[in-house]
């Protein structure tokens, strides 16, 4: 995991008026190397600027001037990803550039303002500048000196990872779907009720063998309130088997350190590996197949390859429902959703079948619910696990059930993140249907 975090001082309100320029390479999950270089910007000095950074002509006077320390630059971050806390770095680098006729180059951006409010909820709508964001985490730091404030939006980006369990080259694609952790890509999950561990409060960190999503729905399906941080309400943390056995100390992740300190302070932490999870859920450890990439992730087959389903049979009556993700006022809620696995059920057991609350290898289909994981991966994963996969519509339809779910809905808003991912991924807009031309 390497990418390099930047950040600019300006002179004035001119953002190609750099003064002060940062960058720090981020190796294995840790700042390594830092490089802080003042500016002569050949420009004036706003008070304003000088009253919020501190620095002015004089300190300047001796720098070199962007056109000297840009060769030095671009080998830095030129074919990296490059983090930066909200777009203006972006917008001051192309400023500049332009500014002194510099020859343009490529490298991946990756706003971490973005990432931030996608990955903490507290975030989403406002309090996701670089000082705030910096204050609720812990990370010290002293503001508008470039250097430390990219060595912090590098902090927040690895944070998020880690709390999340998104990859970093999975965060260049979740910045580019809505906020709404509701409907995103978020592990948030309402427990069922009627769960063995139904009251529990759970948490997964580490590198777990399953994707976090499919870890969340299971432990949904169990009872437990899935977060993805740990706080005053949780009771298991759920730990990736190689990271439970590194040794105390900052190996181990945040959410680790402070479940132990939680447990200090006298709340009811306990902490598993994801073996023991995956017994709790009556899954066999040595069954789970090695991830590849994630189900929310979105790749060029995925959007542009026909999904088959199958064709569904007397088989039906012996489901589950997976990726019960993505619930939200939009398409229905978990009221709404326990209702239906109610009547699924009684379905199941008139044809003498059954429906697991979770998967199982007794299980025959997986009916996917979250739109968002409608994916020619996802469907081709579930399949070689030894399920037939169908749609929760299809399911539904099949079941005589469609009464009780706006089953068009949830069609509508598959089609709508399809259509806004293709045209993020390719740029251009998603091809029309023969019944919308």
């Amino acid at each position: 995991m390497e990418f390099i975090a930047i950040d600019f001082e300006t002179a004035n309100p001119d953002l190609s008026s750099i003064c002060q320029l940062g960058a720090v390479s981020f190796q294995g999950g840790k700042a390594v190397k830092t490089w802080q270089t003042l500016i002569n910007p050949k420009d004036y000095f706003d008070p304003m600027n000088v009253s919020i950074h501190g620095i002015d002509e004089e300190m300047v006077k001796d720098a070199p001037t962007f056109r000297k320390i840009f060769p030095t630059f671009r080998s830095i971050i030129e074919k990296q990803l490059v983090a930066c806390h909200t777009h203006f770095d972006r917008v001051a680098l192309n400023s500049v550039i332009e500014k002194y006729r510099l020859p343009q180059f490529d490298c991946t951006w990756l706003d971490t303002a973005r990432v931030a409010r996608r990955a903490w909820e507290k975030f989403s709508r406002s309090g996701y500048g670089l000082a705030n964001v910096a204050s609720e985490l812990g990370i010290e730091f002293k503001h508008h000196v470039a250097g430390e404030d990219a060595r912090v939006a590098g902090e927040i980006l690895l944070r998020a990872i880690d709390e999340t369990g998104i990859s970093l080259q999975d965060w260049l694609i979740r910045i580019n779907k809505p906020i709404d952790p509701s409907c995103g890509g978020t592990i948030k999950r309402e427990g069922n009720t009627d769960g063995p561990l139904a009251g529990e409060a759970i948490v997964f960190t580490g590198a777990l063998s399953l994707h976090r999503h499919e870890a969340a729905d299971y432990a949904a399906a169990m009872g437990c309130d899935v977060a993805p941080s740990v706080n005053n309400t949780t009771t298991i943390l759920v730990v990736g088997d190689q990271d439970i056995r590194k040794l105390a100390g900052h190996e181990k992740s945040s959410k680790h350190r402070k479940a132990e300190s939680l447990i200090g302070k006298g709340q009811p932490i306990r902490i598993i590996g994801e073996s023991d999870f995956l017994r709790l859920a009556n899954i066999d450890p040595t069954s789970v197949p090695q991830k590849t990439t994630p189900p929310p992730a979105t790749n060029s087959i995925d959007l542009t390859t026909p999904i088959e389903y199958s064709a569904i049979d007397e088989d039906i009556y012996k489901c589950f429902v997976s990726n019960q993700a993505g619930m939200c006022d939009h398409i229905g809620t978990w009221e709404q959703f326990h209702k239906v696995e109610e009547q699924i059920a009684n379905k199941c057991r008139e044809k003498n079948g059954k429906y697991y609350r979770s998967p199982s290898k007794a299980a025959q289909f997986a009916i996917i619910f979250d739109p968002g994981t409608r994916t020619l991966s996802n469907v081709t994963r579930l399949k070689k696990m030894g399920y037939k996969v169908t749609t929760f519509e299809k399911a539904l339809e099949y079941f005589a059930l469609t009464d009780f779910w706006d089953c068009k809905k949830l069609s509508q808003y598959e089609h709508e993140l399809k259509k806004f991912d293709y045209e993020i991924t390719f740029g251009k807009p998603f091809p029309l249907s023969k019944e919308e031309n």
